[in-house]
C-alpha cells in the first residue's frame, strides 16, 4: 500500500469514527498521524484554547515543518482569533 493510500485510508477512519478520542488514542505517540490527528481533534472541540500538555505538541509538531503541521497551526489561529 502506498503511503497516500495508507493516509487517506487513515483519514477515512478519523472522520468516520463514532469515537475520535478512542482514535486517537490508539495512535502511536510522537509520530506525525499522532500529532495531526490529536491536535485536530483538540482544535474542532474546543474554542481554539489548547491545554499545555497540547501547546508542547504543537510547538513539536510545527518543528516538523511539514505542510500538515503547517495547516494545523493555521487552523489553530483561525479558530483561536475567530
Amino acid at each position: 500500500m502506498s503511503k497516500i493510500s495508507s493516509e487517506i485510508n487513515q483519514l477515512e477512519e478519523y472522520i468516520f469514527a463514532k469515537d475520535r478520542k478512542a482514535f486517537v488514542k490508539g495512535l502511536i505517540k510522537d509520530t506525525e498521524s499522532y500529532y495531526f490527528f490529536s491536535l485536530l481533534e483538540a482544535i474542532d472541540s474546543s474554542t481554539g484554547k489548547l491545554t499545555s500538555e497540547q501547546e508542547e505538541d504543537l510547538k513539536k509538531y510545527s518543528k516538523s515543518r511539514s505542510v500538515t503541521s503547517k495547516s494545523i497551526r493555521v487552523r489553530h489561529l483561525f479558530r483561536r482569533y475567530d
